[in-house]
């Protein structure tokens, strides 16, 4: 019992990592994407996806926060991503929200700020865009 419930965490694992490297991917343009994020689930998909760097607040390219205090240690980057529905509809500088609810997937991208940051976006993507 306990080899399959880390089987499935370990999937739900691989499933972030990769939506986190589509997203990072989507917004800048490179074949290794700098990130940074503050949210402990998150965090442990690091090593996950080899196009995915994670580094300091700093040095990233995209940044996805749950917490608004993380913003305050220097991060000055130019796609914020939230983690948090709230940080999403609070922020106005956030492009997009990923969060997990009753265990699946979402992704919401602002379209003004998307049109603002003259971010391309796939159609792939176009579905997200509110």
């Amino acid at each position: 019992m306990v080899s399959l419930v880390s089987l499935f965490s370990f999937d739900a694992l691989h499933v972030k990592a990769e939506i986190l490297s589509k997203i990072a991917h989507e917004l800048v343009k490179k074949d290794v994407v700098n990130i940074y994020t503050d949210d402990e689930d998150f965090i442990k998909t690091k090593g996950l996806v080899s196009s995915v760097n994670y580094t300091t607040c700093k040095d990233a390219d995209v940044v996805f926060i749950s917490k608004i205090d993380t913003l305050s240690k220097g991060c000055n980057v130019k796609y914020l991503f939230s983690t948090s529905y709230y940080l999403y509809q609070t922020l106005p500088e956030v492009v997009g929200v990923f969060f997990w609810q009753k265990g699946r997937p979402n992704i919401i991208i602002k379209s003004s700020m998307a049109k603002k940051l003259n971010i391309s976006l796939s159609e792939s993507f176009e579905k997200y865009v509110e």
